[in-house]
């Protein structure tokens, strides 16, 4: 999950639920600098807002695993540069704030 730390929730059972609506808009702020567009490539930009909610058990049940759930609520920025996606997320829960980047996109199979 976005907000928290990369090792923050590791047992032998886990639940996770993610919604994201990413959002292509026809506005491309790169486009006003051909020079650098020549350079970087950038395609689009893709704004996802997102909520995750997900829990860790030593065992796998139902129950407890929907119960005292972790949250937390953010907003990516995607970017298709000359082939690749780079993205950055920011996320908030209740014990704080993170930052995600990588490339490539968070699902894909």
């Amino acid at each position: 999950m976005r907000a928290f730390p990369a090792q923050r929730f590791s047992d032998k059972a886990s639940i996770y639920y993610a919604i994201e609506y990413r959002m292509i808009p026809n506005w491309n702020p790169f486009n006003r600098w051909p020079w650098l567009q020549k350079y970087i490539g950038i395609e689009w930009l893709q704004f996802v807002p997102f909520v995750e909610v997900g829990r860790v058990a030593p065992s796998w049940n139902i129950n407890e695993l929907h119960t005292d759930m972790k949250w937390d609520v953010g907003i990516g920025l995607r970017l298709w540069a000359k082939g690749l996606v780079a993205r950055i997320d920011t996320a908030v829960s209740d014990e704080g704030f993170g930052v995600a980047m990588m490339v490539s996109q968070p699902f894909q199979f």
